[in-house]
């Protein structure tokens, strides 16, 4: 019996818009739902790109290595976007960034977020006609 896994995450599925479109809607929609300060999509947009930068190469492997769960660290991505998106402390640190972030980090759950990698359907396809089982593999996203 032969077997052959794919890495779901950017293999199989991936992000249907680029990623700082697809964070900065939701993270915007939420500040305004609770009537927080909000900066413009292009501001939160170039805030996200800035912190996610900084987060990635802080925290590599979204913090496994230090015990961090995908959550922590998306929670972390968070908090500096709106630090670099010059949102005040009060907003950051505040009990109303729970409620921000729970709202912004569910919009990854929807279906329009994620879309078939172009040639997935085919390479599992084929893979199958030649007689190997087919299985998906991921550590990116705990959902």
């Amino acid at each position: 019996m032969k077997v052959v896994t794919f890495e779901i995450a950017t293999t199989l599925v991936q992000l249907a818009s680029p990623s700082s479109r697809l964070f900065s809607s939701p993270l915007r929609d939420a500040l305004k739902h609770y009537n927080l300060p909000c900066p413009t999509e292009p501001e939160m947009k170039a805030a996200f790109r800035r912190a996610n930068s900084r987060v990635a190469g802080e925290l590599p492997n979204y913090g496994a290595e230090i015990g961090l769960t995908e959550r922590e660290w998306w929670e972390n991505l968070v908090h500096n976007t709106l630090e670099e998106a010059g949102l005040p402390q009060r907003v950051v640190r505040s009990a109303a960034f729970d409620l921000v972030f729970q709202r912004a980090y569910s919009s990854f759950g929807a279906s329009g977020v994620w879309e078939a990698a172009p040639s997935a359907e085919h390479a599992m396809r084929h893979a199958k006609k030649r007689g190997l089982i087919v299985g998906g593999v991921d550590n990116l996203y705990s959902r």
